[in-house]
């Protein structure tokens, strides 16, 4: 039979454990992500750390044919992960950071797709075996997720129902991001300023009953008629 096989880690850890900036830097991540400790996080940053390597050693040899033959592996490799956008240049892989990691993994994946509310719900949701990635049950909430997976909650999950409390707090909590998202564009919107037109001033008008009698006394001008005085007569 042999020798049982050691198992070997797969993931670094820090070389100086008080560093108080990647203490704070990793409780954030931790917290944003609902990570179940740092050793997560560090299992990210190793693969990230893997990518950087194998991307510096196959510029280093770009002009062997095998050299361009793995570049081209791995390229699409991360492009089916989702890790890197199709069309990237091999230099382009250094910039690759421990988010661009988190992003794809199923528990974050799950509460993109808003299939749970938070992600401590999604981590619950696929630790119970209440998810499946094309057809298949996953219960590993690090699984990496490519572009083209199918992501659904089984059918038979009490997750499925509609009428589930927590299904009915995610239709509420959809229906209120897409309610803040409509006011959003609607402030970003230019406001049009309509140009007020330069108002003319009006004379000052007398009063209506002033004006009646001015016009009754212009009448009675007019309508009086001029009386002449009586002639003499002749004896």
């Amino acid at each position: 039979m042999g020798d049982p096989r050691k198992p070997r880690k797969k993931y670094n850890t820090p070389r100086h454990p008080w560093v108080k900036e990647r203490i704070d830097s990793e409780k954030i991540l931790v917290n944003g992500y609902g990570l179940k400790n740092k050793k997560e996080v560090q299992k990210a940053q190793s693969r990230i750390k893997q990518i950087r390597e194998q991307v510096k050693n196959l510029i280093r040899d770009r002009d062997l044919p095998q050299a361009q033959k793995e570049q081209e592996q791995l390229i699409v490799r991360l492009v089916k992960l989702g890790i890197c956008k199709p069309g990237i240049a091999v230099e382009g892989l250094l910039d690759l950071d421990i988010k661009d990691v988190l992003n794809r993994r199923l528990q974050t994946v799950v509460v993109k797709n808003k299939l749970a509310i938070t992600s401590k719900q999604s981590r619950q949701m696929i630790t119970h075996g209440h998810v499946i990635v094309n057809g298949n049950k996953v219960t590993i909430p690090s699984y990496m997720v490519g572009v083209e997976d199918n992501i659904e909650v089984r059918g038979d999950s009490g997750f499925a129902r509609l009428d589930h409390p927590e299904r009915e707090k995610l239709i509420k909590k959809d229906k209120g991001e897409r309610i803040l998202a409509k006011k959003k564009e609607k402030e970003a919107k230019p406001k049009v300023e309509v140009k007020k037109q330069p108002t003319v001033e009006k004379k000052a008008e007398a009063p209506k009953e002033e004006k009646k009698e001015e016009a009754k006394v212009e009448e009675k001008k007019v309508e009086t008629p001029k009386v002449e005085a009586p002639k003499e007569e002749k004896k």
